[in-house]
């Protein structure tokens, strides 16, 4: 199979679905301005937001939530700029407001038998949203809250390349629409509107021309995606009827030492992965026996680390360490290279690392830390602030912490040491979670 042939349809169909429901949601506010009065708009606006996050949170579940796919970082666009709008609608609301804040404001400026135009504040403020996001890329926010909650990614290196470069592509779209949508809707404002009545002309600029653009935009990401399938897309019977499998994956440690050796694309990583029927548990004795093979001893420990979805979602990836004695060390070197930590942090800062092998030790080395230095609700452990323990892979078998347990990504990110961890555990759980329950 071509290693380029890594697109679905329901990859393709997931893509246009995000940014059908993302944009359809920040285009529909001017519209139901229409009839929704100025007072209750911001609620909607927030209904809006809430709308996002169940409808994408569906999406995924009918596509198996394969890491293209459920990339957040377009629908946090969305969202957050909803959530601001609506804040921004309400403060605008009691400033306009007499029996509130009275003269704060001229009242000839407001007309209430108009509808409110809030294409002047959303689209504004998704450009700015939408600027940041695209600029920030794998280190905004929304994608560390990815990485806590999926456990980094899977390792479909082509596919898994060509659909975060659509995610950051209709990023970029949305930025130069909403940028466009600011720039004319704002001119004819304050060039030709009159505060009197809403003409034809004012429900083009400000309602007509956003939902026409929305659709133009539909249609031609709709025809991208087809195109793209037809071009990168996985045959039936790679993609839907191929057998189950289960992938044994065994990290070779010997004291601080990790075995590489290059994969067949040239990256390093593990030499020793096999398939395996498929087993939804542990197969821990499978690993014994594959692992006392492969090293032609009994003297050797070999422990579970974690289990992984893989790339199809439908298979699953089962991680384990393999812990050599210092005695099998020369007689493993035919296999690969002996490789400390800090030639792997090399590696990994240059690329050379495979996107699994990068995958699993983030992983490791993430929740490690996070479990030797905090609770699992981000107290921490020592009263010594910033205090850093040691990560040495010859304490690996030492270790008993929960590599399933994604939380702690989540406590390593956000704990005791950050400046208002509280409130950004706040916001992570109620406003970038907004819809899907996180």
């Amino acid at each position: 199979m071509n290693r380029y042939k890594s697109l679905t349809i329901s990859d393709a169909r997931a893509l246009w679905q995000r940014w059908a429901i993302s944009l359809g949601a920040v285009a529909s506010i001017p519209v139901l301005s229409l009839v929704v009065s100025a007072n209750w708009l911001p609620a909607v606006t927030l209904l809006a937001a809430w709308i996002i996050g169940v409808g994408v949170h569906r999406v995924e579940s009918k596509h198996l939530n394969r890491e293209g796919s459920s990339c957040s970082a377009l629908v946090n666009v969305a969202r957050r700029s909803l959530v601001a709008c609506a804040i921004i609608m309400f403060v605008i609301n009691i400033l306009y407001s007499p029996k509130v804040l009275p003269d704060v404001l001229p009242s000839e400026n407001l007309n209430p038998e108009l509808p409110y135009i809030a294409c002047l504040i959303i689209f504004p403020v998704t450009m700015v949203f939408s600027f940041f996001q695209y600029m920030s890329g794998s280190t905004s926010s929304a994608c560390s809250h990815c990485h806590e909650h999926t456990g980094f990614f899977r390792g479909d290196l082509a596919g898994a390349r060509l659909r975060c470069s659509e995610i950051r592509r209709q990023i970029k779209l949305l930025f130069w629409l909403s940028a466009f949508l600011t720039v004319s809707e704002w001119l004819y404002y304050h060039l030709f509107y009159i505060n009197v009545n809403l003409n034809q002309p004012d429900k083009f600029w400000f309602i007509i021309l956003p939902v026409a653009l929305y659709i133009l935009s539909l249609v031609w990401l709709g025809m991208r995606y087809y195109a793209l399938y037809k071009t990168y897309g996985l045959p039936a019977e790679d993609s839907e009827e191929k057998a189950r499998h289960s992938t044994l994956r065994m990290l070779m440690i010997c004291q601080d030492y990790l075995l590489l050796s290059p994969d067949s694309f040239g990256y390093m990583d593990t030499p020793f992965s096999v398939n395996i029927p498929f087993n939804n548990g542990r197969s821990e004795q499978e690993a014994k026996e594959r692992a006392r093979k492969i090293c032609d001893s009994a003297d050797i420990t070999v422990k579970y680390i974690y289990t992984s979805d893989a790339t199809n979602a439908r298979d699953n990836v089962q991680h384990y360490a393999v812990v050599l004695p210092e005695s099998l060390k020369n007689s493993m070197e035919d296999r690969g290279m002996w490789c400390t930590l800090d030639m792997v942090d090399r590696m990994l800062r240059t690329g050379s690392l495979s996107p699994l092998l990068n995958g699993e030790l983030y992983r490791i080395f993430t929740i490690t830390m996070a479990w030797k230095t905090y609770t699992h609700d981000g107290y921490r452990l020592y009263p010594i602030k910033h205090y850093k323990p040691t990560f040495r892979l010859r304490d690996m078998l030492k270790w008993n912490v929960d590599y399933n347990d994604l939380s702690w990504l989540s406590v390593a990110s956000n704990n005791q040491d950050r400046t208002l961890w509280r409130i950004r555990r706040f916001w992570r759980k109620y406003i970038i979670g907004l819809g899907k329950g996180v």
